[in-house]
């Protein structure tokens, strides 16, 4: 019955995975989603047994092939069907299959009793039922056309029924016309950018033409990883041995990772058109210590374990040399691997996770005269886990970009690493995450340490803290930047804890060329997720302090808002209430009455004091007012195009 048996994927990092958007088939995102919820719950109740388990388990996903199949029946004949496409091939394998399913349901039919259940559908009809007398027949027509427990006679007659009323409809299928090579080479180009490694593989062999554009993409992107299987948990409480279980397991990751850069390496013409490099390294010790008794650790299988990988990491970096985005987690930053990243000339972003700067490497930097820079990278995202990681920051003297986020907390540079920080002038966007507010102050010593220079181009600024901080600690942060001269367009800053009007007089006074303002309060210690929170003073009172800022387009904030409460209930305990019985136009039209009216003219409010806002945004139904002046000077607030607010 099914034209798609194919189970989810498993990626290049050993994870399982689900068919990449968008979907090319009908209810693919529904069928990927449930396949995943099952193996959840086939995990969860795999101990109690088959017939517990099964209906729980087995079903859901199943279910999604048999409507596919329906509704591709369906779609040729009416003209909407999925991104597959409706081809002549593709419809003559459907309609042999479906003339077969015919012949094998017209069959059954006649074996099956209907009866009355003796209950109602929400209609108050009564409800319907089959059975057969021989229960193997039905069985044997579930297993060869593969229906899933949770799919009932009643269910394939109705769908049936539905599929032939449409053919009889439209008896003639709507083939389709215009073919996938007949489409621009730029959506062409995108459809091999959304598509996983095997469908572009699979899309490359149709055609030549198909071809010359999947090869760009086919081997644009690659991922070297030394991988930690998903499973090893379970095989380390398995053994007798754990240690030595990792020991040969950690053996086999690398000879793997060897084989492959080796690969690449033996083959230049398609090392050469890499564009997109990653390098993992997914052994992290401390995932052991719980485990293995006196923890683990590579260096406990041979001295140098590393060496050879890394070696071969250091010659497929020297021999990439088209590569403009790299990727890096978990590796040392050993000098080899800095002078082979320093010779890639087209290089522009860089991103290291979990990535340390041992302490030999962080001398080598300090002393030596001449270190190789990365003088391409304009882009450098760091996800840091000591305050080693800011080491790899004095490599990129013509940054644009320096985005610093973390799961956990972050600590700020020492001083004699911000001293050396060389891409002060030319940083345009700067990103601080999950920084812990004892530590501010020290952030904003860091960006003054160098002497003598100025970020006159840093137009973008987010600053993110877990816990709250205070107006003193942000207000010196934002200092920092006015000091160096910083022309700031965009300011967001997450993770406030007081708010005060000061702050609010100090962005203004400091910062008159902020286009975009976005501002977040923490309503407690506890509260670490952007929501809405209670600010000290009323919203309108705050928009006074913005005075100043007349570039200012776009204004969004966390500000719990009251709804505005409706006085319509008291005119109706004069009047009487309606009876839905009776008036049920009125009843609606009295639950509408009583709805909360929206706060439309806060906005407007801040648009008096900010002449180009065109935007505001609050927690209150998290919607953008446009805001707009008529040629009067009138200020009009609407609510997004196609909302659904009343006026």
């Amino acid at each position: 019955m099914y034209d798609d048996d194919a189970d989810s994927e498993v990626d290049e990092l050993g994870y399982q995975t689900v068919e990449k958007f968008p979907f090319l088939t009908l209810y693919g995102y529904e069928e990927a989603r449930s396949r995943v919820l099952e193996n959840k719950a086939r995990q969860a109740f795999a101990d109690l047994g088959p017939e517990i388990a099964s209906p729980i388990t087995d079903g859901p996903s199943k279910s999604y092939r048999v409507m596919r199949f329906f509704k591709s029946v369906e779609g040729f004949h009416t003209g909407y069907l999925d991104l597959a496409g409706r081809h002549l091939p593709r419809y003559q394998d459907l309609i042999t299959r479906w003339n077969h399913y015919l012949a094998d349901f017209f069959a059954l039919t006649v074996y099956v009793r209907e009866f009355v259940t003796g209950e109602e559908d929400p209609d108050g009809r009564p409800l319907i039922d089959y059975a057969f007398d021989d229960r193997t027949l039905w069985d044997n027509f579930r297993k060869k056309w593969k229906v899933p427990s949770l799919c009932t006679y009643g269910i394939l007659l109705g769908s049936t029924e539905r599929v032939l009323s449409t053919i009889s409809q439209y008896p003639v299928p709507r083939i389709q016309q215009r073919c996938l090579v007949q489409l621009p080479p730029e959506i062409l180009d995108n459809i091999f950018k959304m598509s996983n490694l095997k469908q572009m593989r699979l899309l490359a062999s149709t055609c030549r033409y198909l071809n010359d554009i999947g090869r760009r993409h086919i081997y644009r992107k690659r991922t070297v990883t030394f991988l930690l299987p998903v499973n090893v948990f379970r095989g380390l409480r398995r053994s007798a041995n754990p240690a030595e279980y990792l020991m040969n397991l950690a053996k086999s990751s690398r000879d793997k990772v060897l084989a492959k850069t080796a690969f690449l390496l033996e083959h230049a013409d398609r090392t050469s058109k890499i564009d997109d490099l990653s390098i993992y390294d997914m052994w992290a010790p401390s995932l052991f210590d719980s485990l293995v008794e006196g923890g683990f650790d590579l260096t406990m299988v041979e001295d140098d374990f590393y060496a050879p990988m890394y070696t071969s990491f250091a010659r497929l970096l020297a021999c990439s040399q088209n590569i403009t985005t790299l990727l890096l987690n978990g590796l040392a930053l050993m000098p080899d691997i800095i002078r082979a990243v320093a010779e890639i000339r087209r290089l522009r972003t860089v991103e290291l996770r979990r990535c340390r700067v041992p302490a030999s490497t962080c001398q080598w930097m300090l002393t030596t005269v001449g270190i190789p820079l990365w003088n391409p990278v304009c882009n450098l995202h760091i996800a840091p886990t000591s305050s080693s990681s800011w080491y790899s920051a004095l490599l990129c003297p013509r940054l644009c970009t320096l985005a610093v986020e973390a799961t956990t907390r972050i600590s700020p540079p020492t001083r004699m690493v911000a001293i050396r920080f060389p891409f002060l002038p030319t940083l345009e966007h700067l990103h601080l995450s999950h920084v812990l507010p004892d530590q501010v102050s020290r952030f904003a010593r860091a960006l003054l340490a160098r002497p003598g220079v100025t970020m006159g181009r840093l137009t973008h600024f987010k600053f993110h803290a877990a816990d709250g901080i205070s107006d003193d600690d942000a207000i010196a942060l934002l200092d920092a930047l006015s000091q160096r001269s910083s022309p700031l367009q965009v300011l967001m800053l997450e993770g406030l804890a007081e708010a005060e009007f000061r702050l609010f007089d100090h962005i203004a006074r400091h910062f008159p060329s902020l286009v975009d303002l976005t501002l977040v309060r923490r309503a407690s210690t506890r509260q670490v997720k952007n929501k809405a929170a209670a600010w000290p003073h009323g919203a309108w009172e705050y928009a006074l302090h913005l005075r100043g800022l007349d570039q200012l387009q776009h204004f969004g904030w966390n500000y719990k808002s009251d709804p505005i409460l409706s006085c319509a209930p008291l005119l109706r305990f004069e009047e009487g209430f309606c009876d839905p019985a009776r008036d049920l136009e009125g009843w609606f039209k009295a639950n509408e009455d009583d709805s909360a009216e929206v706060d439309k003219w806060t906005p407007a409010v801040f648009a008096v004091h900010c002449p180009n806002l065109r935007t505001y945004t609050s927690s209150l139904g998290l919607v953008a007012w446009r805001i707009s002046r008529t040629p009067d000077g009138s200020i009009l607030v609407e609510p997004p195009i196609g909302s659904t607010l009343r006026q």
